[in-house]
């Protein structure tokens, strides 16, 4: 087949932007009309778009996944494919069976009881590995065990200061700064740690509990004999006087590798305060319970068992937990949910750090966790000694402290200056220790309210008013907190979209029914008002967006129904924020950040299945998944955004189109750099559609996917767009093969000369590859493919990839394993696309290969277009795949020639004077009335008799005449006119057969010879 003559995309360009189908008149020059953690001292950056086979790894420990089983199911070993070569399951928490009250029958360790740590040897991803154990029905979810980050830098410290009278009389203790922003020195002649029995468990990576200026505060297990190798006490750990040391299963809680982060931690929270030695933690003495989570060396300096921890914590009675570290996700790590609620159920307050990347948290960036749960208090960094913000930020932070400038203990006895969130959050945790002391009877909810609502608003007048509502309620204010006991606290607990199949994804103009659920923690509330607040500009509110509740009585909930629709013109992919503020009759706002976070014009898909593929085309270029699986677009939409499977097995990450004229001008829906943030690498969203995703699913068992796309950067030439369709066919015959079809149309009056068009293929964990060939006629064709039964999945067999286009070179770039990690765009995807076929330099073998595969260069002239085509194609073994490369080009060659939807003649020649009579007829039958416009005549000396026809749906067999008739004309001696007819109604608004709905005539005019003749 010519690729380049008009096909079923040219008429569906117009179809797409206007909802129509035409019938084009011309021989050439056609007119167009027009988504580990680290310490929290690593700083990192955000992007939008991913790509799994770019990300780094070692935030994520190795080797190792967390799943939840159903309930009364048990998966050993042998439950799972041999492809992983598991090692061992076994309880992620074996200790809670020792819970033996009625704290066992809690919803959330009985959850928790059924989560195991499945240890796997094959050499795959936790990521991919997490697919495959999650794909098992007695699974519930699968996830990878994240590494934690710290978030604090030791600097040197100016050693110490004098103290006023009446203050502690620790020599490095000063009422400046911070402390004195906190209120501290007023609150302890309130309340003091050391009048009840509070403990706060330092869960971090160790820490120095005999430095003199924290021994005196050390918990000590009331239930456990030390060293008598005896579970005294029944808690599941020997020996446990002190706290525990997950790394290794011992009761040694220092440091392993003498990393300072824990007993820096410590020291902000609970030094020693009045022993004339060193500074004063903030909780004036109260206990801590050390314990260490660090990761196995050699990576101690992070953490890997903080669900551990947590836990250990709540249950021996810690009622303030600090956690200084974190982790970013697009999503809600299951796991750790599920053990900060159940702390929160064993009577414990989480208080944990936003860390450090000077960002804003939420949208399109990641969120911050354990920090981002509800059930936590989140606490931002600022400036020492300013309420000035310095770290992250955004909706769902709770408070702020100082996060640099922060003096505290280290290892060896000493003392250091720390900058970093991991300071603030147990400057704070202090604070939650003496509300609990003042306030004995609060909950771990009540404390944390307790703190939000007495935060000094007063921060935000020192920081830009673009900052507003994502400071939390402001500063921590230690005398507020234990003095003011009126206080008034509502919180949105829980939203939901009324139409939950969606997500909350929506599209622009719908309208977005939201219920918003409200709870009370304080003091009982009168007159109360829920307000919804949205910054952005597109948002309306159709029903009002303010709602009297009454009266609030604390620990009562209440729901609020309300609706909001967004404009036309909202940009593409926006995410929405929409804040519920509640005031109380004084007009006072007490409610915290809360936010309710929807997604508008998500990108939209198209589903394509056979008994052996199944994978989605997206509206942005992609095939399979968008922003790859599980990520910020998929948080929004609560769905996998994509699928791409051979034989039900994952396949790849990411698959999708590349578009370039020069070695610096690609446009691309694929990775972008290898620059990897959050172990994430950023992926290009250079196109945007223009029109609805369109999907025809016929009694043929064929399915045809279509979208217009236009170039929204600076990478190519304005009006350059690109029809995107994929045609599968079900039936057996055709079952194993994908063909996906480009469109690049120039809409500009200058010509395109070195157009290449390719697709990356980014898969998972793939075998050996190689290169067959076979004959078509008098033209070899070739083509790489992967050899799945070498891989580390369950999927045996090849899968290839093919460029079918005939008018331009071919171009075959496999990558190995190593060169996958390190390639850039725009230089390496270049070499890719117009190097010929070149093969990596090692065979392949399970290391996540990837293949680019191109055709060019092509030259488009003004207002043309170029026609590129490529295959999948799937085989049990070699001569298989070729078989079936062989039916996929048939089936281009026999389904995608150009049978016109609108018949009318191909080329019309008349003379001056005379006219000439035609018919039009419609090839289906149309589901309503049809509406034809004739255009392309103005401004030219032809004139039809018509301009609209009209077909009934019980006449549409009945061909329509049109006249038309050519003036004389002296000054010119031939002319040639492109006349379109443009149908809309009765289904021509979309295809509904592969052959397509363009069909291409000429008028002509004058002396072209015997071919155009002059009659």
């Amino acid at each position: 087949m010519n690729t380049d003559v008009g096909r079923i995309s040219t008429a569906l360009f117009q179809a797409t932007r206007g909802q129509q189908i035409f019938s084009i008149w011309t021989v050439s020059k056609p007119i167009w009309k027009r988504l580990a953690t680290c310490l929290l001292f690593v700083v990192c950056c955000a992007v939008p778009g991913l790509s799994q086979s770019h990300q780094v790894e070692w935030e994520i420990e190795p080797g190792v996944v967390i799943a939840q089983y159903k309930q009364g199911v048990y998966l050993g070993k042998v439950a799972y494919p041999s492809v992983l070569r598991v090692q061992s399951v076994e309880s992620a928490f074996p200790f809670l069976h020792t819970i033996s009250d009625e704290r066992a029958q809690l919803a959330s360790i009985q959850e928790l009881g059924r989560v195991y740590r499945v240890r796997y040897d094959a050499d795959i991803t936790p990521h991919h590995a997490a697919r495959i154990i999650e794909a098992n029905p007695g699974v519930v979810y699968a996830e990878p065990q994240n590494r934690h980050s710290m978030s604090s830098v030791p600097f040197p410290t100016k050693g110490a200061r004098n103290h006023p009278p009446l203050l502690p009389n620790d020599p490095m203790f000063s009422d400046g700064g911070y402390m004195q922003l906190m209120g501290m020195t007023k609150a302890w002649e309130v309340v003091k740690g050391q009048d009840a029995d509070v403990v706060i468990a330092i869960v971090d990576n160790g820490t120095d509990w005999e430095h003199p200026d924290l021994r005196a505060n050390l918990w000590e297990n009331p239930g456990e004999i030390a060293d008598n190798g005896i579970d005294d006490d029944g808690n599941g750990f020997v020996d446990d006087l002190h706290g525990w040391r997950f790394t290794d299963g011992t009761n040694n809680t220092k440091p392993i590798g003498g990393y300072d982060h824990g007993t820096g931690v410590a020291g902000a929270a609970v030094a020693v305060a009045d022993n004339g030695e060193g500074l004063a933690g903030t909780s004036w003495n109260a206990k801590f319970m050390p314990i260490n989570v660090a990761c196995k060396p050699p990576n101690t300096s992070l953490v890997c068992f903080t669900g551990e921890g947590v836990l250990y914590a709540a249950m021996n009675g810690a009622q303030i937990i600090n956690a200084s570290y974190g982790f970013f996700d697009y999503g809600i790590p299951r796991t750790d949910d599920l053990t900060i609620k159940a702390a929160l159920d064993l009577g414990s307050l989480v208080i944990a750090s936003t860390m450090n990347n000077r960002m804003e948290l939420g949208g399109r960036n990641p969120r911050s966790y354990p920090a981002a749960y509800q059930e936590t208090l989140s606490v931002c960094g600022t400036e020492g000694q300013s309420y000035r913000r310095k770290w992250n930020y955004g909706y769902g932070v709770d408070v702020c402290a100082a996060g640099s400038g922060v003096t505290t203990t280290v290892s060896n006895n000493g003392y250091s200056s720390w900058s970093g969130t991991s300071m603030a959050v147990p400057l704070v945790s202090g604070i939650a220790a003496l509300v609990k002391t003042r306030f004995p009877d609060f909950t771990p909810e009540q404390i944390r309210e307790q703190i939000r609502a007495t935060a000094d608003e007063e921060m935000y007048q020192a920081n830009p008013p673009s900052f507003e509502g994502l400071l939390g309620r402001g500063y921590v204010n230690a005398y507020r907190a234990v003095t003011e006991t009126d206080k008034v606290s509502i919180r949105m607990v829980d939203w939901e979209v009324a139409d939950h199949e969606e997500g909350y994804c929506s599209r622009p103009s719908k309208r977005i029914n939201i219920t918003a659920t409200f709870e009370s923690f304080l003091a009982d509330a009168e007159n109360v008002t829920i307000e919804f607040v949205s910054k952005s500009p597109h948002v309306v509110f159709p029903k009002g967006n303010t709602f009297s509740i009454g009266s609030l009585r604390s620990g009562a909930r209440t729901s609020v129904d309300f609706s909001i629709t967004t404009t036309p013109n909202i940009p593409y992919r926006s995410i929405l924020f929409i804040e519920p503020r509640a005031h109380i009759s004084d007009g006072e706002i007490v409610s915290g950040s809360d936010v309710i976070e929807l997604y508008i014009d998500s990108v939209e898909l198209a589903l394509h299945e056979t008994a052996t593929l199944r994978y989605t085309m997206t509206s942005e270029g992609n095939i399979g998944y968008t922003d790859t699986w599980d990520y910020w677009a998929h948080w929004h939409c609560e769905e996998t955004l994509g699928q791409m499977e051979v034989n039900g097995d994952w396949l790849m990450d990411e698959a999708g189109l590349l578009v370039g004229i020069g070695p610096n001008a690609i446009a691309s829906s694929v990775f972008d750099e290898p620059v990897c943030q959050f172990w994430i690498c950023p992926q290009n969203q250079d196109f945007t559609p223009v029109n609805s995703m369109q999907f025809l699913n016929n009694e043929n068992a064929e399915q045809v996917s279509r979208v217009t796309m236009t170039n929204k950067t600076n990478k190519l030439s304005p009006g350059l767009d690109i029809i995107q369709e994929s045609f599968v066919n079900a039936q057996s015959r055709f079952e194993d093969g994908a063909l996906f079809r480009y469109t690049i149309l120039n809409q500009t009056s200058t010509g395109i000369n070195g157009l290449h068009v390719g697709l990356f293929f980014d898969l998972y964990d793939t075998g050996e590859y190689g290169m067959v060939s076979y004959q078509d006629g008098n033209i070899e064709r070739s083509f790489p493919y992967m050899n799945l039964g070498q891989a580390q999945n369950s999927t045996n067999g090849y899968v290839g990839f093919a460029v079918l286009s005939e008018k331009a070179p071919v171009h075959y770039r496999t990558y190995d394993s190593r060169e996958v990690v390190s390639l850039r765009q725009p230089k390496d995807v270049w070499e890719g696309m117009t190097g010929g076929i070149v093969r990596p330099p090692r065979p392949g073998g399970g290391g996540g290969e990837a293949q680019l595969i191109g055709s060019g260069p092509y030259s488009v002239d003004a207002f043309s277009e170029v026609v590129v085509d490529f295959a999948m194609i799937y085989g049990e073994n070699e001569n298989e795949l070729v078989e079936n490369a062989r039916r996929v080009l048939q089936f281009r060659n026999d389904r995608l020639n150009d049978v016109a939807a609108i018949s009318a003649p191909t080329r019309l020649t008349v003379e001056e004077g005379d006219s000439i009579t035609f018919e039009v007829r419609l090839s289906f039958p149309p589901s309503g009335e049809v509406n034809m416009m004739v255009t392309g005549y103005e401004g030219t000396d032809i004139n039809p008799d018509q301009q609209t026809l009209k077909f009934r749906v019980d006449q549409w067999r009945n061909a329509q005449t049109v006249k038309l008739s050519a003036a004389e004309d002296s000054d010119i001696d031939n002319e040639e006119v492109t006349l379109k007819f443009v149908a809309s109604g009765g289904g021509y608004e979309f295809c509904r057969a592969f052959g397509g709905c363009n069909h291409r005539g000429q008028w002509n005019r004058g002396n072209y010879g015997s071919s155009f003749g002059d009659s």
